[in-house]
């Protein structure tokens, strides 16, 4: 299955950021084992942008995100702490329902 995994991103604690894309980077790596075929832009854009001081706003990535939603077959939410308050993480979620993609929502249990 063709994947899009969206979880939240941005926050004011840099070591809350580390430690999503941490987990999100597990995540993508379990499915990919699982051969699936994972688009995670998180994964992709964070040390892009970290190392080229690229923004790491929503925004700046709504473009690329979807494109990918749009190639997607489904899309899985991490509920990672705080994917509530994510506005990229909203916005994701109404791309998906727009293209009408099967929606999953996932929280790991630890």
């Amino acid at each position: 299955m063709k994947i899009y995994l969206a979880a939240p991103y941005t926050h004011k604690n840099q070591k809350v950021i580390e430690a999503r894309v941490k987990e999100i980077n597990h995540i993508a790596s379990t499915l990919l084992l699982m051969d699936h075929i994972v688009y995670s832009p998180i994964s992709m854009f964070h040390s892009i942008a970290k190392e080229n001081f690229l923004p790491i706003t929503e925004d700046f990535y709504r473009e690329q995100n979807e494109e990918f939603i749009k190639w997607c077959e489904a899309i899985i939410l991490l509920q990672l702490p705080g994917w509530e308050k994510s506005i990229g993480f909203k916005k994701e979620i109404a791309l998906a329902k727009k293209y009408k993609k099967l929606i999953i929502y996932y929280k790991r249990k630890k």
